[in-house]
């Protein structure tokens, strides 16, 4: 419940990512900071609570309008409505979602980053955070994690490098080039060029984020070429290898495994996301469904089961068990743990490994 039940204060609070709570909670009101330049953004700061961290926590929404009559007159509104809710009872990030009832339906129950708080000034950690919170809703799992770990890898870099407090708009090409030298080689971690290059493409993505948000104007990572590197291990097998392979799986009684490659050939669904986590219920009698969670577009589809697919199909009965189970289990059939995304990564490796195929 709030302490205020004014639709034009429920609205801002909404707008704003802020909560209202029954108690008065610290804060610090909102100013406007001016600069002598119009050259950078002028800045309403203010202090809030927030519940999660148990602190004080500043925020701030930045003006670039061309004079400082227009700055001074875009920030009075945002002042009144900001400091109006401070004293309301105004917090961010609180621990438990508030019971809502109609008159609440404008309250923002759980702050999220706002875009109002990254300028071309803020910290290239904090847009890092920034650019994080919003991929996760839109990245396939697997996606989010490989971007997650190049931008560890990035924020490290800043870190170890005394870059922590680097402005966003400061980081230029020859950091750029010095991060990637940086983590070619260095320590016990072998880093192939394969790797650099995605990690650059990493943040190349989350500069050209900011970009395409007009919050700053160039990305430091553009037009810098891929190190050289080799794709051996995505080579196609020919006809002949396939057949010795699949021959192979059925004299290792590996039936699974032969189920689960013909499902990755067939349907086209990436291995680690999509076939790996299917479950019976996903098995319909003429389409196999993605769900949105494991889907690369986050979009739920059905992908149309070729008639030579289906008679390998019919051959496992898959249909036939409960539609809760995971098609591929450490069972060998349908069963309720999920397989760990190396399981068949090794089985298959092994295989390669006997016949020679390895390359």
């Amino acid at each position: 419940m709030t302490r205020s039940k004014d639709p034009n204060l429920l609205a801002s609070a909404s707008f704003y990512n802020i909560a209202l709570m029954e108690k008065p909670y610290p804060y610090t009101l909102a100013k406007l900071h001016e600069y002598s330049s119009l050259a950078d953004p002028w800045h309403v700061v203010y202090y809030i609570w927030s519940e999660k961290k148990g602190r004080l926590v500043r925020r701030r929404v930045s003006f670039s309008e061309p004079t400082p009559e227009a700055r001074r007159k875009a920030a009075k509104p945002v002042i009144k409505d900001i400091n109006a809710l401070l004293k309301e009872g105004a917090i961010i990030e609180p621990l438990e979602p508030e019971k809502s009832t109609p008159a609440d339906s404008l309250m923002v129950k759980e702050a999220e980053p706002s875009l109002l708080e990254i300028t071309e000034r803020s910290k290239i950690t904090d847009a890092i955070e920034y650019f994080l919170a919003k991929k996760k809703r839109v990245l396939a799992p697997g996606t989010y994690s490989s971007y997650s770990t190049d931008l560890k890898r990035f924020k490290t870099y800043l870190l170890e490098n005394d870059f922590e407090k680097i402005k966003l708009k400061d980081f230029q090409k020859k950091h750029a080039y010095h991060f990637m030298d940086t983590i070619h080689g260095e320590g016990d971690e072998d880093i192939s060029n394969r790797s650099i290059n995605n990690n650059k493409d990493t943040c190349s993505n989350l500069f050209n984020f900011f970009v395409k948000r007009e919050i700053i104007t160039k990305n430091p990572f553009s037009d810098i070429e891929d190190l050289p590197s080799q794709a051996k291990r995505h080579t196609a097998f020919t006809q002949t290898q396939e057949l010795t392979f699949i021959k192979e799986c059925i004299k290792q009684k590996e039936w699974q495994l032969l189920l689960f490659i013909l499902m990755v050939r067939y349907m086209a669904l990436r291995p680690g996301e999509e076939a790996r986590l299917l479950r019976v219920r996903d098995v319909k009698e003429t389409t196999i469904r993605v769900l949105s969670e494991t889907a690369k577009g986050k979009i739920s589809e059905h992908v149309q089961i070729p008639q030579e697919f289906e008679k390998i199909l019919q051959t496992y009965n898959i249909r036939q068990y409960d539609e809760d189970l995971y098609v591929f289990s450490i069972d060998g059939k349908p069963g309720k743990e999920k397989l760990s995304k190396k399981f068949f990564y090794k089985k298959h490796f092994l295989i390669l490994e006997k016949l020679k195929m390895l390359g």
